[in-house]
């Protein structure tokens, strides 16, 4: 076992020598083999906007638009 600071001041030669004699454990990549196309895409059912918004009047839409050209 290495604590931290010997693995914070390990050089090359010390890792290599490590490799070579098989110390250690071989840490599972859970994100190595990823197969995306076991995945189907889900449909979603997007509704209709107009269904739940009302459109703005046209004095709604002039009192916003002087906002913006006030704060430009």
């Amino acid at each position: 076992m290495l604590t931290i600071d010997q693995i914070l001041n390990l050089d090359d030669l010390a890792i290599q020598d490590l490799i070579a004699k098989n110390s250690g454990w071989e840490i599972n990549d859970p994100f190595a083999d990823l197969n995306y196309k076991e995945f189907e895409p889900k449909q979603y059912d997007i509704p209709e906007v107009d269904e739940y918004i009302e459109p703005l009047d046209e004095d709604s839409i002039n009192d916003i638009k002087k906002e913006i050209d006030e704060d430009s």
